[in-house]
């Protein structure tokens, strides 16, 4: 069969399984196997290697038990960079683009600025501010094994010497063995609600339930970031919190005791997603 048979016969089977975007997943799954772009798909009328058939057939049952496109693809855009991703990592948001938006508006034209990506993951937000910022140094955090494979290979991948890259709980709290102090924290650390988990939709549920389950309420880690690390966020600093858009008052008034100014940011799709402080 040519690309082009071979991409309608994965995009009906996808739809076919109630998958949403199915024609979107089924050219990113062909384009990736093949190495053909979607033009040439269309164009060719030479047959894919029985091989290469077969990779996609496998390719779209992982998509119709309900793993992630991008853990099949094995790397995701964001903000203009590929990160690798897989198995026991987030997948890279474009909501979560915002955060590095208002993290290089809140840097401006500071020299040599530290920042912390706290709950890293694939360091997609740390290292994103890395290379926007090459005079910056960027220090995340990750404790899970899984995640800071991906996020070492990030580093290797970008080819970043500014940054370092720490397996740590972050729930201790800062450790001043760190011997440097931020001047901008930012962190997407786990939201949900634990008793909202068994609504999420199956591809999510692929994600580690460690980068979603934010405790009783989803904001467990944004007390503790608040109380253990933002004390020692350098004078005229600031935090930058991604948030589920449900939670971000709550999360200002967290802030207020640390901070001179609080605002709330809407992202890409006008939902309250960010909450940005001022320290003192």
């Amino acid at each position: 069969m040519t690309a082009e048979q071979v991409l309608r016969k994965a995009a009906e089977k996808l739809r076919a399984a109630q998958i949403e975007n199915a024609s979107f997943d089924a050219s990113c799954l062909v384009e990736s196997i093949t190495g053909l772009s979607r033009a040439k798909i269309m164009l060719c009328d030479d047959d894919i290697s029985d091989g290469q058939a077969e990779l996609i057939e496998r390719a779209v049952l992982r998509r119709i038990s309900g793993e992630p496109l991008q853990y099949i693809l094995g790397e995701w855009d964001f903000f203009g960079r590929t990160f690798e991703v897989g198995e026991g990592v987030l997948v890279p948001r474009p909501e979560t683009e915002l955060i590095v938006e208002l993290a290089l508006e809140k840097l401006g034209n500071a020299r040599y600025p530290v920042v912390f990506d706290l709950c890293a993951g694939s360091g997609c937000i740390g290292l994103t501010i890395a290379a926007e910022r090459p005079d910056a140094h960027v220090v995340l955090f990750e404790k899970y094994d899984k995640a800071f494979h991906y996020l070492k290979r990030n580093i290797e991948k970008l080819g970043l010497t500014n940054v370092q890259a720490v397996q740590y709980d972050i729930t201790m709290g800062y450790d001043k063995k760190l011997h440097e102090t931020p001047d901008l924290i930012v962190s997407n650390p786990p939201y949900l609600r634990t008793d909202e988990l068994e609504g999420v939709p199956a591809e999510v549920m692929h994600e580690p339930v460690t980068a979603l389950d934010g405790g009783a309420d989803g904001t467990d880690f944004y007390r503790i970031i608040a109380s253990r690390w933002l004390p020692y966020v350098n004078g005229h600093g600031g935090i930058i919190f991604e948030c589920d858009p449900s939670q971000t008052l709550k999360i200002a008034d967290m802030l207020m005791p640390y901070a001179m100014r609080v605002k709330i940011v809407t992202d890409i799709f006008g939902l309250q997603r960010a909450v940005y402080a001022d320290t003192f």
